[in-house]
């Protein structure tokens, strides 16, 4: 039951964590954002290597517009340092290559984004990820827009 809760309670994180499509994708993953609306977004990660996992995150763009892959990367450690002091804060002791079997991802993901801001430019990154934390090879960019809110006065 531990396992089940910690999974939710990080997959909540997570999801906190998180038109016009642009940005790069790298040699290692095709990102796809579709159905943009206000304030949710659907993504989907197609990895070269169906066998390999990797982690995935959003971040508002004007956060990390600057950032080269070493930056990012340390981003990405200061966020995985944060879920493994959430988890412990809410009582389960799990390494972090125990949280990174629950966040990890192998193979075609989509998801749902949520909880966006109307009007705002953000962000996806994907990195190749081992379980240890260690990202292999270049990081992979998506950029997109939400809509803006339109009000209609009759």
């Amino acid at each position: 039951m531990k396992k089940v809760l910690s999974l939710f309670a990080i997959m909540a994180v997570l999801a906190m964590g998180f038109a016009s499509c642009e940005g790069q994708d790298s040699k290692d993953f095709k990102i796809t954002v579709s159905e943009i609306t206000e304030t949710t977004a659907n993504v989907l990660v197609e990895p070269a290597d169906t066998t390999a996992t990797y982690y995935m995150t959003c971040y508002p763009t004007k956060s990390i517009a600057t950032m080269g892959d070493d930056s990012l990367s340390l981003v990405i450690a200061a966020e995985l340092e944060y879920l493994k002091q959430f988890v412990a804060a809410m009582g389960m002791e799990l390494s972090l290559p125990e949280i990174l079997e629950i966040v990890l991802i192998k193979g075609k993901h989509e998801q749902a984004l949520t909880s966006m801001n109307p009007g705002t430019d953000y962000t996806v990154v994907v990195a190749k990820m081992d379980f240890q934390g260690v990202i292999n090879g270049k990081i992979a960019k998506k950029n997109f827009t939400t809509k803006e809110i339109v009000i209609e006065l009759k």
